[in-house]
């Protein structure tokens, strides 16, 4: 590689990266894939880009939902082992 095509794959990685971080809290705020996406892209992004744009949105929507149901399913096995232990949940 060159000293200039190095250059881009720096800044090309960085700005996904910077994407990528945006998507992932925009998804945890509880915006929707097509919310995300309409925040991501911009006049003049290419058309991979837009495309890059929407696939990081669904992956971030997805990597949110199951985010929440884990911490449910977490909550719910908290409380059968609670129930279990013969711990009253408070009032």
């Amino acid at each position: 590689m060159t000293a200039d095509e190095d250059r881009h794959a720096i800044v090309r990685d960085s700005v996904i990266a910077d994407l990528r971080e945006q998507a992932h809290r925009l998804a945890q705020d509880g915006l929707g894939a097509s919310e995300i996406e309409q925040r991501l892209v911009h006049q003049g992004q290419t058309t991979p880009e837009r495309a890059l744009a929407k696939s990081l949105a669904l992956a971030a929507e997805a990597g949110a939902r199951h985010m929440r149901v884990a911490e449910i399913l977490d909550s719910e096995t908290l409380a059968e082992q609670l129930r279990e232990r013969g711990v009253r949940e408070p009032d």
